[in-house]
């Protein structure tokens, strides 16, 4: 099967926020991918199995992104700066481990950005999964309300870093890795 059972259960403790917590996990893991979802998520019918099986037909593929829809967006995988960013993923433990996981200096805000464009600049393809949906049910989540107060914080690091290589890896993710990707909007009706 795909999931290891029962499921090992991580606690942080002390309290260091979102991102401390999810690079313990990540760390912690012990299979051939990681997959991360929102704790408001609701994975849609065979996510997993899809998910795995496009991840092994496409082994030049470092993250796959998911398709988020949400009581305000239609189902979707953003762009950020020119390529796709993945904000729900699943990502062969390797590479995360290669790229060095989520970045520490910040609280929660953009560490998916900044994940995608490490994955990117490492030469790890990042593409949507085509029909790999799941469905968002709070317009923001828990850790997005703890972190409001940092996300300008995070959003000026995170963007001093990549926006000097915006057209190279923009120019990369085109030529190379746009082809293969889903398209931004996933067709399936929500």
């Amino acid at each position: 099967g795909y999931l290891a059972f029962p499921p090992n259960f991580i606690r942080c403790w002390p309290p260091q926020g979102a991102t401390q917590a999810l690079n313990v996990a990540f760390r912690k893991a012990q299979g051939k991918y990681v997959m991360l979802l929102c704790d408001d998520m609701e994975p849609r019918v065979f996510l997993l199995k899809r998910a795995v099986e496009f991840m092994e037909a496409h082994p030049e593929v470092g993250q796959g992104a998911l398709y988020v829809a949400t009581p305000n967006q239609r189902c979707h995988v953003p762009p950020w700066l020119g390529w796709m960013y993945a904000q729900v993923w699943i990502v062969r433990r390797v590479v995360g481990e290669e790229v060095g996981w989520y970045e520490p200096a910040c609280r929660h805000a953009f560490v998916d950005n900044d994940f995608s464009a490490k994955i990117l600049q490492a030469g790890h393809g990042v593409v949507a999964i085509p029909g790999a949906c799941v469905k968002g049910n709070a317009i923001n989540d828990g850790t997005h309300e703890e972190s409001a107060s940092r996300a300008l914080e995070d959003e000026a690091l995170i963007k001093k870093k990549w926006q000097p290589l915006e057209k190279e890896l923009s120019a990369l993710w085109k030529e190379k890795w746009q082809k293969l990707s889903g398209p931004l909007e996933c067709a399936h009706p929500h």
